[in-house]
């Protein structure tokens, strides 16, 4: 928030209205708190700019070089004038007199001032942006709409109306509705909204029928609060860019506090963020603070983590509150660029059940993959299943390549059942070359080198094989076969390897070799 009274050189001018004889190139953010009246007898200061005539001026002008003089001619130009003037002097081009122009000069601060005071007492009473916004919109002179971080409507100028389309829908419903929310991932939006730290113009028209000017506040990495300026009045020159930005400042104050960043403050979620990040220094400490966070610190908990496809094409906050609205019973927070849900499973199996189905409706349009953690008894423990949920996405990830038709938007996958193929993941890619020489990798080369030279399919039937049990009758009617083929095909298989199948430690190899190979994690070369 401004701490100061100023107002930029460009919107002085602007509001004076009067053509420079020569233009200036560049304003630059160049403000001032007030004007001086020159006379001989004047102390000059930098943060003022001074008005007079252009003949007492031109004598101070290089004894004052870090003033700005803003004059009126009531002298023919000259050979000698060039050698006096630099770009610190400002002639208007009138034939106003100069009292005309300290009257105009002294309204325009005085507007501005009143403006800036009126603003600085309503965020000092804490008055809300909507009062915020009913100060300004007569300056802005555009129509204003400010979201919180969910693309809920928080404030709007109320007097200016627009004819936008999805202007108006927002104001009907009181957020942007999906179908809006739809065109901000089409066109990425959302991801600039992540990423950009300035006012963001748009040309393009493809949101709306006007140009806008936005300015996305971030707290603690992502937004908090969305301002918009609909140019449904004025084109963004400088002069309302200028005007915006001031607003701005005042804005900033109430995107910084808590209270519109709801998913990263609540006691609760911070605690588990905590816990996350090592913030936590013991259980001690840990059982204290679940006690004022709200959460048991002893009880069966389960933890799901949600990471997409498009992370910088994502509404955040917006699906952060479907979901946790949709999940009463959990409580969901964001963390590294993912969606954690923690909940207790009293109710496992009912439980599990609404997540999934919760989750499915949510996420269609959003692909990602749901990794789950296997149950554990204290919250101290959050941050191993974390890493758990982590493993079983990294697992999903691989195997949804090579899952082809079958492929879905959301994918579930939970770490018990990618336990022993991460193992071997893990070791393989720590070093490599470890297992290139083992029966666990052999095996798998020798049944697909024979399936490729004869048209066979022994390594599908040794995984159902071994899936069931090592039951044929399973088997065969999981394929479709006799049970006298499986059999053979067995047979052919324990003669290949030169194994039994009877051997516990020669199929739990095997399971571990078909898994690694199967899930596309690891690559077993020949």
């Amino acid at each position: 928030m401004a701490n100061t009274f100023g107002i930029t050189l460009q919107i002085l001018l602007s509001e004076l209205n009067i053509s420079l004889e020569t233009p200036l190139a560049d304003f630059g953010s160049l403000s001032f708190i007030g004007f001086t009246l020159y006379t001989p007898t004047t102390v000059l200061s930098s943060d003022k700019i001074i008005l007079g005539r252009l003949t007492d001026l031109l004598p101070i002008v290089k004894t004052n070089p870090g003033c700005f003089f803003l004059c009126i001619r009531d002298r023919y130009y000259d050979e000698h004038e060039n050698e006096a003037l630099n770009n610190h002097v400002m002639i208007l081009k009138t034939n106003a007199k100069l009292a005309d122009i300290v009257n105009k000069v002294s309204t325009i601060f005085d507007k501005h001032r009143s403006w800036q005071t009126a603003m600085a007492l309503s965020v000092t009473s804490e008055k809300g942006l909507q009062d915020l916004l009913d100060l300004s919109e007569h300056i802005i002179d555009n129509h204003v709409d400010i979201l919180d971080s969910t693309f809920k409507l928080l404030a709007y100028t109320k007097h200016l109306a627009s004819d936008d389309p999805t202007t108006q829908a927002l104001l009907e419903h009181g957020y942007h509705n999906e179908e809006t929310i739809e065109k901000f991932r089409k066109y990425r939006r959302l991801e600039q909204f992540a990423t950009e730290t300035g006012l963001i113009i748009s040309d393009d028209y493809l949101m709306t029928q006007y140009e806008t000017v936005k300015k996305i506040f971030h707290v603690n990495g992502h937004p908090s609060i969305y301002v918009i300026m609909q140019c449904n009045r004025y084109k963004p020159d400088a002069y309302r860019l200028d005007i915006f930005e001031m607003f701005l400042q005042y804005v900033e104050y109430y995107a910084k506090t808590d209270r519109f960043h709801r998913f990263s403050f609540a006691a609760s979620k911070q605690y588990i963020l905590d816990l996350l990040d090592d913030n936590i220094r013991t259980q001690d400490e840990a059982i204290t603070r679940s006690a004022n966070a709200g959460l048991p610190f002893q009880q069966q908990y389960i933890l799901h983590q949600i990471g997409f496809d498009d992370v910088f094409n994502i509404p955040w906050d917006n699906l952060t509150e479907h979901i946790q609205d949709a999940l009463p019973f959990a409580y969901v927070v964001q963390y590294n660029r993912k969606i954690v849900i923690l909940h207790n499973q009293s109710d496992q199996a009912n439980h599990l059940d609404t997540v999934r189905s919760a989750l499915d409706h949510i996420l269609l349009k959003y692909p990602c993959l749901v990794g789950t953690s296997n149950l554990f008894n204290n919250l101290w423990e959050i941050k191993a299943a974390y890493d758990q949920a982590n493993c079983a996405i990294e697992h999903g990830a691989h195997v949804r390549q090579i899952k082809g038709d079958t492929y879905t938007p959301v994918s579930y996958y939970n770490f018990e059942e990618s336990f022993l193929t991460l193992l071997v993941a893990k070791s393989y890619h720590s070093t490599p070359n470890i297992f290139q020489n083992s029966f666990m990798f052999n095996a798998i080369r020798t049944l697909l080198d024979y399936d490729r030279k004869h048209g066979s399919n022994l390594l599908t039937l040794l995984q159902t094989y071994l899936t069931c049990n090592r039951k044929a009758t399973d088997t065969s009617e999981l394929l479709h076969m006799h049970r006298n083929t499986v059999l053979y095909h067995v047979d052919r298989i324990e003669k290949l390897l030169d194994i039994s199948l009877d051997d516990s430690t020669a199929c739990l190899k095997l399971q571990l070799g078909i898994e690694a190979y199967t899930s596309n994690m690891i690559e077993i070369r020949f």
